[in-house]
């Protein structure tokens, strides 16, 4: 038995306290559930099979080697060794023999290698654990520039308009100081959006990238697992025990160990020995679902990135989702005021805005903001009416 390294009570929970900091939502909203997909499900599910998989490699029993020969602190030498070096799959014969033999119980039936094939290294089982971290660091890059490229201006305005209960003299404060702060920066927030939208097609980018970073890393074979897993499984019992299992041909659970031994005249045996690699009963899970989780997140963002552009290419779009959530005319009046009056980049700062205030008070806040544009209307025909006068 070949334990790689230790641990205690401690250090599990220094890591669950690190890993629960690290995935905390902000409590100001700056992005929608699209984005949060990315940098906070993907993120955190990939952070959380990492830790499982560092969990089962350096606390429990990745590894476990038969070999007649050898006992006691031997096989523990000969478990180190084939960790260290890895392993390949096993004998061409060996596995015929094992898949012909009733009596074994071999869940990967059906699979062995062809005499003329290479042996198959399984070396990247040592890197599962990093891989997957990295993974998840990566899907929260986009999150990361986005939230620089924000610089706080969400958090300006803060969550005092956020709350259920607020009184009617203190609701109308806020209203018009919200209003006030959305005057400020009125018609300069289309390079805000755009921001945004690189983000977002910056998350599909990252998707794509760690799709085929993980089929360069498992040796070409990630891209169709999952269809594959899929077709053999929806296979009648007969048909599955003459085909090969994709689980157990990329992430096989018995494989063999060629180690050197010396003898004090200077001659070198190379001796064979039989591993079990327990840890990837746990790997061809993560990455099934892993596979699953990519291809349906690449088609959500794919969607909307489509929507995004809808968004910026059709006014009436625009028009319609700002004014759906109406109750009467009157609400509809201020509305169509602001929106009339502002432009694309401002619709989507109030949409996020939207995301940072209760339904009453963001209709108050739009109250206030078209009396606001109103005021500066007529501000401005005054003036044009007194410049007029006194040029006559």
């Amino acid at each position: 038995m070949f334990k790689m390294g230790g641990g205690g009570p401690t250090l599990s929970l220094d890591l669950w306290y690190q890993l629960r900091r690290l995935t905390d939502l902000p409590d100001i909203r700056i992005d929608d559930w699209f984005f949060r997909l990315h940098y906070w499900v993907t993120s955190t599910a990939l952070f959380l099979a990492s830790a499982i998989a560092f969990a089962k490699q350096y606390f429990g029993d990745p590894i476990e080697c038969i070999f007649d020969a050898k006992e006691g602190n031997e096989m523990k030498a000969v478990d180190a060794y084939c960790w260290l070096h890895s392993t390949f799959n096993l004998d061409y014969n060996l596995l015929k023999k094992m898949n012909e033999n009733p009596k074994i119980r071999n869940p990967c039936k059906g699979f062995f290698q062809f005499e003329d094939q290479p042996d198959t290294d399984t070396l990247y089982y040592q890197w599962v654990p990093f891989f997957l971290l990295l993974q998840a660091l990566t899907f929260r890059i986009s999150w990361r520039l986005w939230q620089s490229f924000e610089g706080g201006r969400m958090e300006e305005f803060g969550l005092e308009a956020k709350k259920h209960l607020i009184p009617s003299d203190s609701a109308d404060i806020i209203a018009k100081q919200y209003a006030l702060l959305f005057r400020t920066i009125i018609r300069r927030n289309n390079s805000y959006f755009a921001k945004y939208f690189f983000c977002e097609v910056l998350n599909v980018v990252i998707v794509i990238w760690n799709i085929y970073a993980t089929d360069g890393f498992l040796g070409g074979k990630f891209v169709h697992y999952g269809s594959q897993v899929w077709r053999f499984y929806r296979m009648g019992s007969r048909e599955r025990k003459l085909n090969v299992n994709p689980m157990c041909a990329l992430f096989p659970t018995v494989t063999s160990c060629q180690f050197p031994s010396g003898a004090v005249t200077g001659s070198l045996n190379v001796d064979h020995a039989m591993c079990v690699l327990s840890l990837n009963i746990i790997n061809d899970k993560i990455f099934l679902l892993e596979w699953f989780w990519f291809f349906t997140l690449l088609w959500i963002s794919l969607s909307n990135i489509t929507l995004s552009f809808a968004q910026i290419l059709f006014r009436n779009f625009r028009r319609f989702l700002f004014l759906w959530k109406c109750n009467n005319e009157t609400e509809k009046t201020y509305f169509k005021e602001v929106f009339d009056k502002t432009k694309t980049g401002d619709w989507f700062f109030l949409s996020i805005l939207q995301r940072n205030t209760n339904s009453y008070m963001f209709k108050r806040i739009i109250k206030c903001i078209a009396e606001q544009i109103k005021d500066d209307q007529r501000v401005n025909r005054t003036r044009r009416s007194s410049s007029s006068q006194s040029g006559v």
